[in-house]
C-alpha cells in the first residue's frame, strides 16, 4: 500500500517524540520551515520499496506554494495598512491651526454651521436641542436658496453642546434631506483610536473622516499707516503792519 502524504493537522506518520523535537513558529502554529522539516521526514524514513506517491507529493508542494503566496501577500497589505496610516497620521498633523469644514449632527456653541439644500425650499426651520433633548434655540425663516449657506450663532452658551435639527420643504410641502456641517479650528489631534480624531477650538471632538472641507485661516489686515500731521503754515509778514519811526 503507498504510502500517504503528512497530515499536517492529524499525523499519524509521525512519532510524538518526532513532533515535540520540532520548533513550532511563534503562537505554537507549524510555519513554512517546520512543515518542510515534516517533509523532509517523512521522505527520510518512507519505505523505498513502496515509496510516496508522486503525484501526491507534487500536489501537496503546490498546496504549500500557494499557502505561501497567499502568507506573503497578507504580509504585504499589512505593511500597506500600517504605511498608509502613518502617512495619514502625517497628514493630519498638517491641520493644526486650519479651519475645517467637518461632517456634524452636534454644536458646541457660539459657532458656525453650514446647511446644503438639493433644491430651492419654501420653507426652513433649524432648532437647537440640549443634552435633554429640549429645544434652547431655533431659527426660522432661513436661506432656502439652492446650495451651500452658512449662519454664525451666536446665541448658544459657550462650552454646551447642541443637537441640530433641520427641517427644510420645497414649495410642494415636500421634505428634504439637507446636509449639515460646521466650521471650526483644529487646535489638537488625538490618535488613542483607529482613526484619529480632530480637537476643535470650541472643545468638540470629530472623527477625522467626517472632513469635509480645509481653509487656510486669512492671516488680519495690518491697520492702515497714521498719516504724519501737516506741518503748520509759516506765517507771512503784513507789510502794511510795520512801524516807522523818526526822531
Amino acid at each position: 500500500m503507498n504510502s500517504g502524504v503528512v497530515d499536517l493537522q492529524n499525523s499519524t506518520a509521525l512519532s510524538n517524540s518526532q513532533l515535540n523535537q520540532t520548533p513550532k513558529a511563534n503562537g505554537g502554529e507549524l510555519g513554512k520551515e517546520e512543515f518542510l522539516r515534516l517533509l523532509l521526514t517523512q521522505l527520510s524514513a518512507q519505505n523505498p520499496l513502496d515509496p510516496m506517491d508522486p503525484q501526491q507529493f507534487v500536489a501537496q508542494l503546490s498546496q504549500f506554494a500557494s499557502l505561501e503566496q497567499l502568507t506573503n501577500m497578507g504580509k504585504g497589505m499589512q505593511d500597506l495598512i500600517t504605511f498608509t496610516a502613518a502617512n495619514n497620521s502625517a497628514n493630519v498633523v498638517g491641520l493644526l491651526g486650519k479651519e475645517v469644514r467637518v461632517a456634524a449632527s452636534t454644536i458646541t456653541g457660539p459657532g458656525k454651521i453650514q446647511y446644503d439644500l438639493p433644491r430651492d425650499a419654501a420653507s426652513v426651520d433649524i432648532q437647537f436641542l440640549d443634552d435633554r433633548g429640549f429645544p434652547v434655540h431655533r431659527i426660522v425663516g432661513a436661506p432656502g436658496e439652492k446650495g451651500m449657506h452658512e449662519l454664525d450663532v451666536t446665541q448658544l452658551k459657550p462650552g454646551q453642546t447642541y443637537s441640530m435639527v433641520i427641517t427644510a420643504k420645497d414649495k410642494n410641502g415636500i421634505d428634504m434631506s439637507p446636509t449639515i456641517s460646521m466650521k471650526d479650528q483644529v487646535v489638537g489631534v488625538n490618535f488613542d483610536g483607529p482613526t484619529p480624531t480632530l480637537l476643535l477650538k470650541s472643545g468638540q471632538k470629530v472623527n477625522a473622516t467626517a472632513l469635509l472641507e480645509i481653509m487656510i485661516p486669512q492671516a488680519a489686515a495690518a491697520p492702515a499707516p497714521t498719516p504724519a500731521p501737516a506741518p503748520a503754515p509759516t506765517p507771512t509778514p503784513d507789510p502794511n503792519s510795520g512801524s516807522t519811526g523818526g526822531v
